[in-house]
């Protein structure tokens, strides 16, 4: 996100609007949210939930594992024990 940040910051265009957008993810898993150690999803999910992995499923419990997409995220987090992944509630069509 602070690439694309930069590349505003550094073209020649006004912004002139804003749009606010509801977004809302899941946690996937088969376990317990006490017994999860690993939680997959991409960069800007992570970003997006900072706040509630930090109360409910914090560094010292559980390793944040940044893959390319949600949906590898969730082939991940099925293969593994105690793994979860945090996908988009619904699709985000805009």
């Amino acid at each position: 996100m602070t690439h694309t940040v930069d590349l505003l910051v550094d073209a020649d265009l006004k912004i002139c609007a804003q749009r606010l957008l509801k977004i809302s993810h899941n946690l996937l898993s088969d376990h317990a949210l006490k017994n999860i150690n690993k939680v997959y999803s991409n960069m800007n999910v992570f970003g997006q939930c900072r706040n509630w992995l930090l109360a409910n499923l914090p560094p010292s419990q559980a390793k944040e594992i940044e893959v390319s997409s949600t949906t590898d995220a969730i082939k991940r987090a099925l293969k593994e024990k105690n793994a979860a992944a945090i996908v988009p509630s619904r699709p985000q069509n805009l």
